[in-house]
């Protein structure tokens, strides 16, 4: 895999996966983030609740934005005279759908619950939202025809990604 796909490749999307992992353990155990850095009383661990859940969802949509706008870049690399459209309007689909799922992630946090921690279905329902962008990506990619080593990594991100945003919207809702 490493010689398809560059170390350097690896090392970065493995690093990339830190803030969904960050993000998904402070929406699932938010005493113990709060306890390591710091954050004392209940009403200030659930904002640090809410603010990871909000974390996730401003993160996965950039990440899922970024990997769009690759998409972009490789229908302009293309050998043709002219970028294949269908490739560049479906390369555009996807930062679309995340600016959608922050919106109504958004709105689930203004019109919050207070017997919920003062989160709304709204945001649990964006992360899900958010999680589907990245498993219609994947499909996306897998029908390009990309070298195996980078599928194979592209497969262990996305899953990775798409559970760090599932996990905790269903503890959320």
């Amino acid at each position: 895999m490493v010689q398809k796909t560059g170390l350097t490749a690896i090392i970065l999307t493995l690093a990339g996966l830190i803030p969904f992992l960050v993000g998904a353990w402070g929406s699932l155990a938010p005493f113990q983030l709060a306890g390591i850095i710091g954050v004392e009383g209940g009403t200030s661990i659930i904002s640090l609740w809410q603010m990871c859940l909000v974390a996730l969802l401003v993160y996965g949509s950039a990440i899922l934005s970024f990997m769009a706008g690759s998409r972009w870049g490789g229908g302009l690399e293309s050998q043709l005279e002219y970028p294949p459209a269908l490739t560049m309007f479906l390369s555009v689909l996807p930062s679309i759908w995340a600016f959608g799922c922050g919106v109504v992630g958004m709105y689930g946090l203004i019109e919050g619950d207070p017997m919920n921690g003062g989160v709304s279905i709204y945001l649990p329902a964006a992360l899900y939202m958010l999680a589907g962008g990245y498993f219609v990506l994947l499909a996306f990619d897998a029908y390009a025809g990309y070298p195996m080593g980078y599928m194979r990594m592209r497969i262990i991100a996305t899953f990775v990604a798409m559970f760090s945003l599932v996990i905790p919207a269903w503890f959320a809702s």
